[in-house]
């Protein structure tokens, strides 16, 4: 899905709507946590793997509208960019942090082993 909304988007020449293909990724990706979003207009993203590569932004909703008239968007390196905001502006509000969701089945490579499996990082 991520490189068919690459395609669509990148399209210079608007050969075709870019809209299907980004309401395809948005369903996968975005509308399964669109209701713990709340009220919720400022979301921080730490994309993974090819998802890096999507402006989230250009992101079609259920009414067929662009994320970007609903949300703005800051893009994280690694969920430890949420420590060095926190330092210069404590939050105001509670957070909803999501991490490591699956999406589905067949798309994660196989596990790690070991007792450190779960970190991505040293200790």
């Amino acid at each position: 899905m991520v490189t068919k909304a690459r395609r669509a988007l990148a399209d210079i020449n608007r050969t075709h709507d870019p809209r299907p293909a980004a309401r395809a990724l948005d369903a996968l990706v975005m509308q399964p946590i669109r209701a713990l979003l709340g009220d919720a207009r400022w979301v921080l993203l730490s994309p993974d793997g090819d998802l890096n590569l999507i402006p989230f932004e250009a992101l079609v909703d259920e009414q067929n509208r662009y994320l970007i008239e609903r949300f703005a968007f800051t893009y994280l390196t690694s969920g430890r960019d949420l420590v060095r905001l926190l330092e210069h502006a404590p939050p105001k509000a509670s957070a909803l942090i999501i991490g490591h969701p699956e999406f589905g089945a067949g798309h994660a490579s196989a596990p790690a082993k070991g007792p450190d499996a779960d970190r991505r990082g040293a200790p």
